[in-house]
Order: structure tokens, then C-alpha cells, then sequence
């Protein structure tokens, strides 16, 4: 060795770039975001009209 350093491809310095995964994985955690929180909009809506009373003051007035 003449003390140089040489960077091995392991190191991540390539050029290579995944834009139809990333945009695969943008849209699957998109997906699962609108599910998750759709799901609880729609739980939290059903329970209000089930149960409209637990829903105005606690008070009792």
C-alpha cells in the first residue's frame, strides 16, 4: 500500500438510486396511514351515534 485510502463498494458511495421503490413504499404507507386513521374516524363515528349521551357534558346538566 503507498498509504492511500481506497474506498471499497461496500461503502456506499455508488450512484444507485430505487425511484419506483421508494415511490412503492411512499404509497404503501400512504395507504396504510388512510386505513389506520380512516378506521378510527369511523369507530369514534359509530360511537357517537350509538352512545350520544357520553358525548355531551359530564356534568349531568
Amino acid at each position: 500500500m503507498n498509504g492511500s485510502i481506497s474506498e471499497s463498494p461496500a461503502t456506499g458511495t455508488g450512484n444507485h438510486k430505487d425511484y419506483e421503490g421508494a415511490k412503492l413504499g411512499m404509497w404503501l404507507f400512504l395507504f396504510t396511514e388512510i386505513l389506520f386513521f380512516g378506521g378510527l374516524f369511523i369507530l369514534y363515528s359509530s360511537y357517537r351515534s350509538v352512545y350520544p349521551a357520553d358525548s355531551t357534558s359530564r356534568d349531568g346538566t
